[in-house]
């Protein structure tokens, strides 16, 4: 039985992941997603960038209560979308492999069990304190240890971001996310390469030689082919600030090409 059943023309045959967690390390490795994770990813992006988890909370705007209360949400949600699509999204095809409940649990652990543990309990300990008269976003402002949450929140997010991106990525559509604030574009390289702008849209296509790479928002593709093929030149950077360089290495005649985000 073929484990590409199911795949249609144009969505991503394999995608190269690297995200780094706190406390857990990384996930880093092979995901070849197939429709069911595909269906799961678009449900778990649209309700992560339909959130403030992955839109910048600026200084005087918003409160860092309704921020942490969205971050808490995204675990019911997740716990919905992994009962409804089954085990299936927790078997990689093969050993070894990324598959979509790995990510989707590590990051709930990794990313946002720390921050809500910590966070929650200290923040409502705050609110608990607010004087007669004095409106909620007036006494959170006026926590001594604002500025310090605001500060986790925003490195929660990077991570969160970066996880966007992925699920952008498997359902192959443009990010409709903002990036993450401190993303920066990224500069020509000394080996004389210049790092290429693309639409996401394009990704899934077959426009691009394999080796090509490409910067989406926060997130690197790398152009691979599902035959016989090599990889182009890796990017090293954090989530939102990179570098690199154009590598021509076409695949063989008539592959299809893939695209692999890094993190």
């Amino acid at each position: 039985m073929s484990r590409r059943r199911g795949r249609r023309r144009g969505r991503p045959q394999q995608i190269a992941v690297k995200l780094k967690l706190p406390f857990l390390g990384e996930i880093s490795g092979t995901w070849e997603p197939d429709q069911a994770e595909v269906k799961a990813a678009w449900e778990l992006y649209v309700e992560l960038v339909t959130r403030v988890t992955v839109v910048e909370l600026r200084p005087n705007e918003g409160l860092v209560r309704e921020a942490l209360t969205s971050f808490y949400s995204m675990f019911e949600i997740t716990r919905t979308i992994l009962r409804k699509y089954g085990p299936a999204l927790a078997r990689p095809h093969d050993p070894g492999q990324v598959v979509f409940g790995e990510v989707a649990v590590r990051v709930l652990d990794g990313a946002l069990r720390p921050l809500l543990s910590r966070w929650h309990p200290a923040l409502m300990t705050w609110e608990s304190k607010r004087p007669e008269g004095t409106d909620p976003a007036t006494h959170e402002r006026n926590w001594e240890r604002h500025d310090e949450l605001r500060e986790e929140l925003a490195k929660t997010r990077v991570v969160l971001s970066g996880m966007a991106d992925m699920l952008a990525a498997v359902a192959n559509i443009a990010p409709l996310h903002p990036q993450v604030p401190d993303a920066t574009p990224p500069q020509e390289t000394a080996g004389g390469g210049a790092p290429l702008a693309g639409d996401p849209r394009q990704l899934a296509s077959s426009r691009y030689n394999s080796g090509r790479e490409t910067l989406i928002g926060s997130c690197v593709v790398r152009a691979i082919t599902t035959t016989t093929g090599s990889f182009g030149s890796g990017f090293s950077s954090r989530c939102g600030t990179f570098g690199g360089t154009r590598k021509k290495s076409p695949g063989p005649p008539g592959s299809r090409t893939s695209f692999v985000p890094s993190w």
